[in-house]
């Protein structure tokens, strides 16, 4: 399916927006134990995206297969350069592999029911307010 999108539309990937499930069924529910360094090194990135405002992680599989589970996050942004966050985050990803397969959602609006359900998994593993405290001066950044 990417394939083709990049054929199709010059995009390698199709960010989903977190208002419906469609025809889907999945089951989510908190992480005991998140894939640390892929978390801390999407958190870089997301600083770098004045438009993301915050991030959660949670498991995500179909309640008839509770071992095709996989890691997803949620990001609340505001609805500009998602195409760019999807592919750079698919990078970092690729970079630094989490132990288990991971998705990205990305979120327009405070109301969704999968944004209110991932914060009940407890608080954002981003959040906007940190980001200038992970941000390098651009005087220390590599050239």
């Amino acid at each position: 399916g990417e394939v083709a999108l990049l054929l199709d539309t010059g995009a390698i990937s199709s960010p989903e927006r977190a208002t419906s499930t469609g025809d889907r069924v999945r089951a989510f529910h908190a992480v005991a134990t998140p894939p640390t360094a892929t978390l801390q090194s999407l958190s870089i990135l997301f600083s770098r995206h004045p438009s993301v405002h915050r991030a959660y992680l949670a498991y995500c599989f179909p309640p008839d297969d509770p071992d095709a589970c996989c890691y997803l996050i949620v990001v609340r942004m505001d609805d500009r350069d998602t195409e760019r966050l999807v592919r750079e985050s698919a990078q970092v990803m690729q970079d630094v592999p989490p132990d288990l397969g991971m998705d990205l959602i990305t979120c327009f609006d405070d109301a969704s029911d999968l944004l209110r359900l991932f914060a009940t998994f407890g608080p954002p593993f981003y959040d906007q307010g940190w980001g200038s405290r992970l941000v390098a001066p651009e005087s220390a950044r590599p050239i």
